[in-house]
Formats: structure tokens, C-alpha cells, sequence
């Protein structure tokens, strides 16, 4: 199934670059690209992370598959 953009998503598990974890599973985010390919579509995803007293600055992944996020 395709994520059209727009669509709101979830992190399927915690997403890293390198060894830092970026984003957290279960962070909200948007899908706001899609880049379809012969073998599968990826995604660029605007996730806005909400902290325990402030809302963190938004973080854009390029490159992720369905197996990284999944419709919220």
C-alpha cells in the first residue's frame, strides 16, 4: 500500500543516523514527498517531536519505507 502525501504516519520504530536515535518510534509526523522506484516507494517525512514541557524542533527524514512508518 502507498502513503500518499499528507497522509499522517507514526515511526515504526525508533529511526537513527549514525548512532543517534533522530526520532522515536511512535513520534507524528506527515508524509510530505514520495520518491517511487521499481522496486518500492520512499518516503520524506516532517516529524514534530513534543517534548515533556516544549515542543522540539522538526526533523525531515528522507528515505524511509513503509516498514519505518505506518499510517496514524
Amino acid at each position: 500500500m502507498t502513503l500518499q502525501t499528507l497522509t499522517q504516519v507514526r515511526a515504526a520504530h525508533d529511526l537513527h543516523q549514525g548512532r543517534h536515535t533522530v526520532v522515536k518510534h511512535g513520534a507524528r509526523g506527515v508524509v510530505v514527498d514520495l520518491h517511487p522506484s521499481w522496486s518500492e516507494t520512499t518516503y520524506t517525512v516532517e516529524f514534530t517531536q513534543v517534548g515533556k514541557h516544549h515542543r522540539k524542533p522538526t526533523v525531515t527524514l528522507v528515505g524511509l519505507t513503509e516498514r519505518d512508518v505506518q499510517p496514524d
